[in-house]
């Protein structure tokens, strides 16, 4: 991708430190001396003139002052090497192939990643993540007891937040939860890309209890494609009792205290077999570091090469300086004369 940027520079700005010196010279020479010279025509009185008053030429007397400053400004300034051009700056870049595989099970409505259930801080962190992986095609997997490709691969980020922010639970799929099967179609759809690397982000907060392929024959399967698998395990590790909320048809939404239960053991083995990395999330806040670090750790390859197109334009600068040197030299003998 070309992107040009006009620009004006002086190539040689040093010449400019001779400016102060120089006008501070004339400035003394022009109100030390010229200033004070005798007149050129002596007369016995000038009360004879009091009553005009000061003379409007009198009173400009100091503009070739301001002109020969100037003149001497400009002639630097060429001096400078003043440039116009165009810089190109071509920028090529490789991005990610990444699939995010995201639990949809029932114990992903436990609430105990504040402020929200599971699923939401879920949601909310990843299309953080996912918008500030701009070079990088995304897609997503959902998963409960099946697992199904929710959106392709895409540089299209708006349509993946779309999908992303639609994602709900599924009676008929969050009853159980499949790891081994979400990251084994998170493969399948990375199994045609050619990016030089691809990543599976996986997230669950459970153990894997349904599904044809478990969590160590998914790793062979990833490590085989050389896909790296980053896995994130969502509350404590082990059982523990989490509140959800539950619509009751008599009294409405209700909490119920239910077991989940999340082992860190195949999570950690899937990870390391194929390069990646296990963390453990027990908060929002671990969970959006978490998502910063795998950010840092897969950086997009971008190149950038810069072309210069420079066109030189001392001759205008020069051109001004020669008409305000030949604007003072006619005023002097013209307007501001003064007689021998």
């Amino acid at each position: 991708m070309l992107h040009p940027d006009w620009f004006f520079a002086f190539k040689d700005p040093a010449w400019f430190l001779l400016f102060p010196p120089v006008a501070a010279i004339l400035i003394v020479w022009h109100f030390a001396f010229a200033e004070k010279r005798g007149a050129a025509i002596p007369y016995s009185s000038v009360s004879a003139f009091a009553a005009l008053g000061p003379q409007k030429t009198l009173r400009w007397r100091h503009s070739l002052l301001v002109l020969r400053l100037l003149t001497i400004l400009l002639l630097l300034a060429a001096l400078a090497r003043p440039q116009t051009g165009r810089k190109n700056s071509l920028i090529r870049s490789e991005g990610i192939d990444i699939m995010i595989a995201l639990d949809i099970s029932e114990s992903m409505r436990g609430e105990d990643l504040q402020p929200d259930f599971r699923l939401a801080v879920a949601k909310r962190v990843t299309a953080d993540f996912i918008m500030k992986r701009h070079d990088d095609r995304i897609g997503l997997v959902l998963f409960g007891n099946e697992a199904f490709l929710q959106c392709p691969l895409t540089l299209d980020h708006g349509v993946l937040l779309s999908f992303l922010n639609k994602v709900s639970f599924i009676p008929e799929i969050s009853q159980r939860t499949a790891i081994g099967m979400g990251v084994s179609t998170a493969l399948l759809a990375l199994k045609k890309s050619k990016a030089k690397s691809r990543v599976v982000i996986l997230v669950t907060d459970g153990a894997n209890n349904a599904g044809e392929i478990d969590p160590a024959t998914a790793a062979e399967l990833a490590k085989a494609q050389g896909v790296k698998v980053y896995a994130i395990g969502i509350g404590k590790p082990g059982v523990h009792q989490v509140l959800v909320t539950v619509a009751d048809p008599n009294f409405g939404p209700t909490k119920q205290a239910i077991m989940a239960e999340m082992l860190e053991e195949p999570l950690q083995g899937l990870a390391a077999a194929t390069g990646g990395a296990y963390y453990n999330a027990q908060n929002t806040g671990k969970f959006a570091e978490i998502l910063r670090q795998i950010d840092k750790l897969e950086k997009s390859e971008i190149t950038t090469k810069q072309y210069l197109d420079v066109n030189e334009q001392a001759g205008g600068w020069l051109l001004a300086a020669f008409l305000l040197f030949l604007l003072e030299a006619g005023l002097r003998h013209t307007r501001f004369r003064k007689l021998p």
